[in-house]
């Protein structure tokens, strides 16, 4: 699992064709567009690795669910679950039984799509698309980033909803971190996007995990025993 964990924390006989800019700008705002339409979205996510940029079998699978109210999200992925709101950021580390607290937020769009599609396309060196099969558009970025070398974007040609989104790792994973020394691959496969989900009350309120107790903070009843790391006035 180690190996899996972090390529999640860096976060053939298709017809390609070299795309023109506006092309792709054209297709990555829609995409965007889609996902602005709605003010509450859910949806799971399959983080598969592979332990190189070819191979056809999976070497673990992890499921994440995000849901998105506005501009405040839920992300819960196995014991780690971390509620963003324009106030604070809360992440709840249910194993270590630790929860932080500060004001770091990662943008909506990102969390949704695993990178942000507009700063992709300007740092580009090369992009190509084809249609690997009916109804569906594929994008290859190629691109020197900090940990990844290409991105590869699916999406729905009907609805411009993300069917998967593959990077390719530019790095090795040791043994000790699980891997086989050549270069991984994580894909992200949207498994479900539901556009009307029906949310608890308080389930986008960081009251659920943590109160005011003159000034500081401290946790509820359900988290009782959980240390609080707070960031929030630093």
């Amino acid at each position: 699992m180690k190996h899996l964990a972090i390529c999640i924390g860096l976060l053939g006989n298709s017809f390609f064709a070299v795309a023109q800019l506006n092309y792709e700008r054209s297709d990555f705002e829609r995409i965007n567009k889609a996902y602005a339409q709605f003010k509450t979205l859910q949806t799971e996510v399959d983080y598969v690795y592979y332990p190189d940029h070819v191979s056809k079998t999976p070497g673990e699978t992890l499921r994440a669910v995000l849901s998105l109210n506005g501009t405040s999200y839920h992300y819960r992925l196995q014991d780690m679950e971390t509620l963003s709101t324009p106030e604070m950021t809360l992440l709840a580390d249910h194993e270590e039984k630790q929860i932080m607290l500060d004001r770091t937020q990662r943008s909506v769009k990102q969390m949704l799509l695993g990178a942000d599609l507009d700063q992709l396309l300007s740092v580009c060196t090369k992009i190509r698309f084809s249609y690997p099969s009916q109804g569906i558009k594929k994008y290859e970025l190629y691109a020197e980033l900090a940990e990844t070398e290409r991105i590869d974007i699916y999406f729905h040609t009907n609805t411009f909803f993300m069917q998967r989104v593959v990077f390719f790792y530019n790095y090795t994973l040791s043994e000790e971190e699980g891997g086989t020394g050549k270069k991984p691959r994580l894909e992200l496969v949207y498994r479900s996007q539901n556009p009307k989900p029906q949310y608890a009350k308080d389930f986008f309120s960081p009251g659920r995990f943590v109160r005011k107790s003159g000034d500081r903070f401290v946790t509820v009843a359900a988290f009782k025993g959980y240390q609080i790391q707070d960031y929030l006035s630093k």
